[in-house]
Order: C-alpha cells, then structure tokens, then sequence
C-alpha cells in the first residue's frame, strides 16, 4: 500500500510540485513550535498560547487527554492497526505498542499531533482554493484509498423497495472538507516549478549556513553579557544583526546577478536597465535570524558595572 501511494504521488509530481509552489508563494504559515521543549511550554497551564491554535482546539488539555488515551488503549489491546483523525501510525516502523513509558513516549507525539492538526486547518482550505492541482491530487488520493478500503454497510432509501442495504467502499479526508471555491490565480509549468525549488532550496541551505556561523560566534564565552551567561553582550548582539542584515543584502545582489535580475531603473538616455543592485526586501527579510540577546533588566546592570 505506501510503495503505491508513493507511486501514485510520483505520477502526479507536477500537482506535488504545485502545492509546493502555493505554499511558498501564497500561503502564510504560522511558526510551529521546532523544539520539544517548546511544544510542552504550549501545553502548560500558564503558558501564552496562540490565537490560531486555541481558535481551533479550544481545550487544549482535554484534546490532549482524548488522543493520550487512544494511544494507551490502542497499545493495551495490541490492535493491528491505529488510524483516527490524527494518528496514522500503521506505517511507521516505530515499536509503540511495546512501550514501557506511556508518559514518557506517547506525550510529545500526542502534543505534535495536536499542533500539527491546528496549523493545518489554519490553511489548508484556502491551498485547495488556490492550487487547482492540489484540488485535483486531493480528489485523486481519496479515490485510490476509496477502491482500497473495507466496504462497510449502508442503508438507502429507493422510491419502489423502501429501505435496502448496500456495500460501498469510502474513504474521507478528515478536515471534513467536501468543496471548495477554486481561485485560479497562477499558472503551472513545469520547468519554471522545477526552479522553483531549486532556488528555495538553495536559500534555504544559505540560511542554514548563515545561522550555524551566527550560533558559532553566540557560543564563545567571552561574548556574553557576563561570564557563566548564555546571553550575548548588548553590542555584540546589535552588530550580528547588522551582520545578518548586510548578509542578506548581499545573497539578494548574488541572486540577481546570477539571474539577471533586479528592478529596472532609468538611465540618462531614457532606456530603462535591470540593476542587480536593487533587490527585493523580501528576499532579505527571509534571512532574519533569531539571536540570544540579553533583557532590558540585564542590559542595565551590565551597563552600571561597566
């Protein structure tokens, strides 16, 4: 069954790559929690907790004790398989049902699921009213998974033989959404896709670059605020920003150069020209890198023992 969902998937890549596409360009994802410790902090009584995660899971506590005990009971009962509308782990070659820790093990993933269904519903309708191909391998999956479920019985209503039963076979997305509205507001080639993601890959590798020299410098001792902190010294953490910024500026001017491209500006003869020195902010603004910088308490201290 995964080899022919991951085949089905590379027969539709150019519907893959689509959505990749909308979901870079067009739709705003709220910053998921990327540590353990900071998905836990979301689930502490006290804890700030985003808009966009209560909108959609008002009791965040409850919602965790429900997908907790399906696990728990799931694992008891050493159940095939466990498919709800958050989990699916059936597939996965992780040994869950012979853990010895419940607490220990099933806290995170319950947590992570609970996030990840929020973050999703946040978004996911309007991806399927921007990508008509997403759209179209959205109704393609739930038509192979359909033909390749247990048939279940129904009961219809037929006008001559009143009510009758009948076997079908239906599989469902679990957002509950049946149609959407399709905004047909981009166009899909191939190649231009296929480049695309190359380029975002390739910022992404530079951030990733850039950040790892960031923490590199955060971590000598001598640059914190005081000794035996984790916390950078005032300035220091003023001039990696502007470090970060500058940086950003210049792989804006590679990436012109290397595209030929860059806002035209008009020269003295008329004739407008693609200046590779004029960037777009918004290829800078993706490099903002958070940095450990002391509070403004701290920073006052600090500055009366100097």
């Amino acid at each position: 069954m995964h080899a022919q969902l991951a085949l089905l998937l590379l027969q539709h890549r150019d519907k893959v790559l689509a959505l990749d596409e909308v979901m870079h360009e067009k739709i705003v994802i709220q910053d998921r929690p990327r540590k353990r410790k900071e998905m836990e902090h979301l689930f502490d009584r006290n804890a700030d907790v985003p808009r966009w995660l209560t909108t959609i899971i008002p009791d965040l506590d409850a919602e965790f004790q429900k997908l907790f005990t399906q696990l728990d009971d799931h694992r008891k009962r050493k159940t095939p398989a466990l498919v709800t509308d958050n989990f699916c782990l059936s597939g996965t070659t992780w040994e869950y049902k012979t853990s010895k820790n419940p607490n220990r093990d099933f806290k995170p993933l319950a947590q992570a699921a609970i996030v990840e269904s929020a973050l999703v519903q946040n978004y996911r309708r309007e991806v399927l009213e921007e990508c008509a191909p997403a759209h179209e391998l959205r109704n393609i999956i739930q038509k192979f998974l359909s033909d390749r479920s247990k048939p279940k019985a129904i009961i219809k209503k037929q006008a001559r033989k009143g009510l009758t039963t009948a076997a079908v076979k239906e599989w469902k997305f679990a957002d509950g959404i049946d149609s959407v509205e399709q905004k047909i507001t981009m166009s899909w080639v191939m190649a231009d896709m296929i480049e695309g993601v190359e380029d975002r890959r390739k910022r992404a590798a530079d951030r990733k670059a850039l950040a790892a020299a960031i923490a590199k410098i955060e971590s000598l001792p001598f640059l914190a605020v005081e000794p035996e902190s984790e916390l950078l010294a005032p300035k220091i953490h003023a001039l990696l920003e502007k470090l970060v910024r500058h940086a950003s500026i210049n792989w804006a001017v590679h990436n012109n150069f290397k595209k030929k491209l860059g806002i035209s500006r008009d020269q003295d003869d008329g004739t407008k020209v693609k200046d590779p020195f004029i960037i777009d902010l918004e290829e800078v603004d993706y490099f903002n890198i958070a940095m450990k910088s002391a509070s403004k308490k701290k920073i006052r201290e600090v500055q009366k023992k100097v």
